[in-house]
């Protein structure tokens, strides 16, 4: 295919072979994929961890805990005929917990097999339950070691079979005693389980074969499991880039990829509560939606291929910088010599050795899995001159690329591989644009315009360094986004070479400053949370997570101060002076502020901040271990009082929100709303009957729900979720009118993430007055009256009972268009 065809987008309409048979790899890739885990996990008995098998174990729960409870209280009221020896193993257990272990371990088994012999099948569930009982008899003896245990074992992420030998070996420490069942009685209650779960879930069949009793599932739950197959099989796809124009979203079903082979919608389903229903947009103008959504989609990628390259490099000599993975195991540290004779560094080798077998087992294989797709995604489209990403919405009308791994929405890596594939010249002011990119991508991003263009200019020799030999000079790894950095480094040095021949390929992203404190900024015009998120022009960018930080540490002082707080408050407040509260601790808080957070998760935002910077810098808190959690929430507690102070109307708008939504809810009012875009945005939480099972060996809580008793809407959840929803809401219209606008001015090429806008340098300053424009005319009108007003038109009887929305303040929003840092 030829650079103009891929670049037209009357091709739309003429679907290439080559986009036919890309569509039909992507959705036998995934049923490829899907097909071989599951066989993958039934051979190796775990068909119950699967979609269906999981499924059928939830369903069991219920009905076999009500026969082993059943048979626990016969056998104790002394019917005659009842089996002695399971309600003696039995009679203090949880049935729900023995009920999921013997269903999980029973579909586990037959799921991978055709048939199974019943006695063997017994002695597996029978071997199940004693393990549970045994650590249940732990937890009784010594409930502070279990509990220490455990939390241990949690935090490392250990398997079941390790977590066995662990508590196993603690409880012979400790002199715990266990009287290991007899393998009669461990027959006798294994057969029973297996009877019951025969009985009670009508899953299962036995019967006897070649003078052996044997166990198989019946041939309805085999059909249902092959099905339940056949059906995820169908709905993995592997979504992959397109390498022709998508399809313009026309209706909510009609758009993305081309062929019937991939079916996509819009607004993705399984978001915003109990299910999905588009039945409110049906009736929506979303013309602006479209159009927004159109031209995002529209947009020609290439492959970085000058980054790629050097990614390929690094990973063949397995480097790990600028965050690879490198594709082999971790190797534990080996055992020095003459190490038994010394408990404290056996322990540490033990400790170090473990860590290294966790992370293996975990986060590196996800990550390495990760990194392997990436590439290889990347490699498969390097030499297409153009590739294209469709785009869905999500309930709120947020649009995410649908492809996954490869994508401008992707990490740091995905990122630094993609640029525009059209090349633009830099014009008047594109140099200064990109060269403010730059500074951007390695951090230096906190200081005025003409700073960051300096630095650029100062920093020029390593620039071109970089780009001439990336592999021998790796100062670009010490970028805050080092694959971005790269691609800038090569595109700088090649302005450099050639200025009057350069075409520009990056995406130059302009970031909004805590976007969602600036639309609740905005929303009631607050002056003083405006200035602190950069509403309102000024010489250099305000840095609320700063300012939050400086005003935090003056509390601390008062605090600490004589009379300041009583014991122990004002000795954690000079332990927390003397430490010093930064930006990075204040960011978390701060940052999740407007999507609902609570004091709780607040706190735990702080406790990491805190943590990571003790080991980073080998800090020293002179706080004890009974003192570290109260004096955590303490600061927390302080840094919620200054963020208070710092952003008002934030805090008075979720307030506010929580309690429409609870209301409106309670009343049976559907919790939607229409944004700027024309999008109607809707939650749809529902209560939901779950039960709960939590065993001692695997530590595992299992909630199942009963999606068909669900008509109750959960008024708790309506309002802890309304204040994340509204304001992502809000910036998902900013952004698709934006893109709709600019796309009317003849911008081809767009990079957008949510609050970070991206588009070539030379269209950068468009973009710039674009995005407030918008921004400012969607909030001239009061959007929490408007809201208010909805609600109480959809159903009169409320208008008594919402309060009044916020009174607005006195910020002349109008002023957004001269603040340079606004997004920057």
């Amino acid at each position: 295919m030829n650079q103009h065809v891929a670049f037209n987008p009357a091709w739309t309409s003429l679907v290439p072979q080559r986009q036919i048979e890309l569509e039909a790899d992507m959705a036998g890739l995934g049923a490829e994929r899907f097909r071989h885990k599951l066989e993958r996990d039934n051979g190796n008995g775990r068909g119950a961890a699967n979609g269906g098998g999981r499924f059928l174990v939830r369903k069991a729960i219920g009905p076999l805990a009500e026969g082993v409870t059943k048979t626990v209280d016969e056998g104790l009221a002394g019917r005659p005929g009842r089996p002695a020896v399971a309600v003696k193993l039995l009679r203090d257990m949880d049935p729900d917990a023995v009920a999921y272990i013997a269903a999980r371990t029973i579909l586990n088994i037959l799921i991978g097999e055709a048939r199974t012999p019943l006695y063997r099948l017994a002695l597996r569930v029978a071997d199940a339950v004693e393990q549970e009982a045994r650590f249940e008899a732990f937890a009784k003896a010594d409930s502070e070691e279990y509990r220490k245990v455990k939390r241990w074992l949690t935090t490392k992420g250990s398997t079941a079979e390790h977590q066995k030998l662990v508590l196993t070996f603690v409880m012979n420490k400790n002199s715990i005693p266990w009287d290991g069942w007899a393998k009669s009685d461990c027959t006798h209650l294994g057969i029973k389980l297996v009877e019951l779960f025969r009985e009670y879930t009508g899953l299962i069949e036995i019967g006897q074969v070649s003078e052996q009793y044997q166990v198989w599932l019946t041939d309805k739950t085999a059909e249902w499991l092959d099905s339940s197959a056949e059906r995820g099989a169908a709905m993995s796809v592997a979504f992959m880039p397109t390498i022709v124009p998508p399809k313009d979203w026309s209706s909510l079903t009609e758009g993305g990829y081309h062929t019937d082979a991939l079916q996509t919608s819009l607004v993705k389903a399984g978001h915003g509560g109990w299910r999905s229903s588009t039945e409110h947009l049906m009736k929506a103008d979303l013309t602006k939606v479209y159009a927004g959504i159109n031209a995002i989609q529209r947009t020609p990628w290439q492959i970085n291929r000058a980054v790629l390259a050097v990614v390929e490099a690094l990973v063949e000599v397995k480097s790990e910088v600028a965050g690879l993975v490198i594709d082999d195991n971790l190797v534990p540290p080996p055992k020095p010599a003459g190490i038994d004779d010394d408990p404290e560094a056996l322990k540490t080798w033990k400790r170090e050795a473990f860590e290294v077998h966790t992370r293996n087992a975990t986060k590196h294989r996800s990550k390495r899995g990760i990194q392997r797709t990436l590439i290889n995604l990347a490699s498969r489209f390097r030499d297409e001159p153009a590739i294209y990403f469709p785009h869905s919405l999500d309930f709120r009308g947020r649009a995410y690329a649908i492809p996954a791994y490869l994508q401008p929405q992707g990490s740091k890596l995905s990122k630094g591989l993609l640029r525009f594939a059209e090349g633009k010249p830099l014009g008047p002011d594109g140099a200064r644009w990109l060269a403010i990119h730059g500074a951007n991508c390695f951090g230096v991003d906190k200081v005025a315009f003409e700073e960051r263009v300096r630095w650029v200019g100062e920093n020029r020799e390593r620039i071109v360094a970089t780009a001439n030999d990336p592999l021998g000079y790796f100062w670009w790894t010490e970028a805050d986004s080092p694959w971005c950095f790269l691609a800038f480094c090569f595109e700088w040095a090649s302005m450099l070479a050639n200025p009057k021949a350069f075409r520009s390929h990056l995406p130059v992203a302009l970031d909004g400053s805590c976007n969602g404190l600036q639309h609740f900024s905005a929303m009631l015009l607050d002056p003083i949370g405006g200035a602190a998120v950069n509403l309102l022009p000024s010489l250099k960018p305000s840095d609320v997570y700063r300012d939050v930080a400086e005003l935090t540490m003056k509390k601390l002082k008062v605090l600490a101060s004589p009379g300041g707080a009583g014991e122990p408050e004002q000795r954690w407040a000079h332990e927390w002076l003397h430490f010093g509260i930064d930006r990075k601790v204040t960011k978390g808080p701060v940052m999740a502020l407007p999507y609902g957070i609570t004091k709780q998760s607040a706190a735990e935002h702080v406790r990491e901040a805190v943590s990571d910077r003790l080991k980073a810098t080998g800090q020293k808190l002179n706080l004890s271990s009974d003192d570290w959690s109260p004096a955590t929430w303490f600061l927390t507690k302080v840094i919620w009082s200054a963020m208070s102070e710092t952003v008002v109307a934030a805090m008075v708008a979720m307030n506010w929100l929580q309690d429409v939504a609870r209301v409106a809810s309670n009343q049976g009012v559907s919790v939607q709303w229409e944004t700027p875009s024309g999008f109607i945005a809707k939650q749809d939480y529902r209560k939901q009957k779950q039960g709960r099972v939590e065993t001692k060996l695997l530590g595992k809580v299992l909630k199942f729900t009963d999606w068909t008793d669900t008509d109750q809407p959960d008024t708790r959840r309506h309002g802890s979720s309304i204040s994340a929803n509204y304001v992502h809401s809000m910036d998902a219209a900013a952004m698709i009118l934006t893109a709709q606008r600019l796309a009317n001015r003849g911008v081809t090429s767009f990079a957008m993430i949510h609050d970070s806008y991206g588009t070539h340098a030379c269209d950068t300053s468009v973009l710039a007055k674009v995005l407030r424009e918008v921004f400012i005319e969607m909030y001239q009108p009061d959007q929490l009256r408007r809201l208010r007003g909805d609600f109480v038109n959809r159903m009169t009887g409320l208008k008594k009972q919402l309060e009044p929305s916020p009174e607005r303040g006195d910020l002349d929003l109008s002023r957004v268009i001269d603040a340079d840092f606004f997004f920057a």
